[in-house]
């Protein structure tokens, strides 16, 4: 949390600096128990000491603040996931949900009993996408049943459903796409539009949490502001300290062997590769990942710059964060593969003919003909636009 300079009222300079200490050194979630035990403490204070009211050092430090009233509606939170990223989002809005004092059912596709199905209330999917369109392995079973003939009709059911996918591939977030209209042919009820989301998931995933669990608030609940959402108290799973070192913030690690483990020979290269995280906090374990975030090549920075006729230190908001249109092109964007979505990006920019002739599902395999052999940079020289935004550029 942040420390503020200025004095608030009634403190003194010794209580004031303590309370920025502890404001520098609490983490999510702490902060808001705090606000709820201090207004506890307060109000004991001001209340005269009838039966109702309690002395001061008989106050609980622990106690929680008083819970959200729960949703009388079922909530089963779904996810389809091959590389754990639709679990971890799932178990995410399962948390979000239960500090509101909703009771969520998290459960795999796998998993889930199909015969379920009819007597789901609330049902939040988190699904991605894989092949021409496909779900993951672990959701073809429940893909096969809600798309087939035995789908019950779901006129009670309200749904919300969160995509992931990758820009680059032609069937884009199909999955979440399939599953979405499926559900409202089965009469069901969208909670809240879909959202899709590409490779860098975060931000959009995160806003889309936010904005359904907030449609699943009840409404005394929703009047107050969400001001009796169960607090989090400190200790508790759910004020889980956030990591110093993400894909957003990445710890700058240092190789320390790379080594060749295939002969002059082979046809691929296989290497050991050694990284120390002195210094990191962090701990590897059998089963975890890693990520590797590449940069562009710079020269191609240059003469995507030199053809736009932009400037590279243009300032620009890049899903929130300030940057510049160097820094954006060179590390956070995919400058090389083009992906359908630019070309409907740089059709409507360049109102050049051939592309807008791309456009639409029925012009999949001519659009992927095309792609195959168009880079961004290909596509830019082709059909150029002058003067363009470079705001508008990094929207495609």
């Amino acid at each position: 949390m942040t420390a503020f300079e200025f004095p608030g009222p009634g403190f003194t300079a010794e209580q004031w600096n303590q309370i920025n200490a502890l404001a520098t050194s609490l983490g999510p979630g702490q902060g808001l128990w705090l606000s709820g035990y201090f207004a506890g403490l307060d109000h004991n204070a001001r209340a005269p000491h009838t039966g109702a009211g309690l002395p001061l050092a008989t106050l609980d430090p622990i106690a929680p603040w008083p819970a959200a009233t729960p949703s009388t509606r079922s909530l089963t939170i779904l996810f389809g996931s091959e590389t754990g990223n639709g679990a971890g989002l799932a178990k995410a809005l399962g948390e979000a949900a239960a500090r509101l004092g909703i009771e969520p059912t998290v459960v795999d596709m796998a998993d889930y009993k199909l015969r379920r199905l009819k007597d789901e209330q609330d049902l939040l999917i988190v699904t991605s996408t894989h092949g021409e369109g496909d779900p993951p392995l672990s959701g073809k079973g429940f893909f096969e049943f809600a798309e087939g003939r035995k789908a019950p009709r779901l006129p009670d059911l309200r749904y919300a459903i969160l995509a992931l996918g990758d820009s680059t591939y032609e069937h884009y977030c199909g999955a979440g796409k399939r599953l979405d209209r499926r559900l409202e042919e089965l009469g069901a009820a969208r909670l809240a539009a879909r959202v899709d989301c590409d490779v860098d998931y975060d931000e959009d995933a995160a806003g889309w949490i936010k904005a359904v669990v907030a449609k699943l608030t009840p409404p005394a609940q929703a009047g107050n502001g969400g001001a009796t959402a169960r607090a989090v108290g400190p200790g508790s799973a759910s004020a889980t300290p956030t990591p110093a070192f993400d894909k957003r913030a990445p710890f700058p690690a240092t190789v320390i062997e790379n080594l060749v483990l295939t002969g002059r020979g082979s046809s691929k290269e296989t290497r050991h590769i050694e990284l120390s995280l002195a210094g990191s906090g962090l701990a590897f374990e059998p089963g975890d990942a890693l990520g590797v975030l590449p940069r562009n090549d710079p020269r191609l920075v240059e003469s995507l710059l030199d053809t736009l006729r932009l400037s590279a230190d243009t300032p620009l908001s890049l899903k929130e964060r300030k940057t510049t249109l160097a820094d954006a092109l060179g590390e956070a964007l995919e400058i090389t593969a083009a992906t359908p979505r630019f070309i409907e990006h740089w059709a409507e920019a360049s109102g050049a003919r051939e592309l807008h002739e791309l456009r639409g599902e029925q012009q999949a395999e001519a659009r992927a003909a095309f792609l195959r052999g168009h880079h961004v940079i290909d596509i830019v020289r082709r059909f150029p636009v002058q003067g363009i935004d470079p705001q508008t550029f990094v929207a495609g």
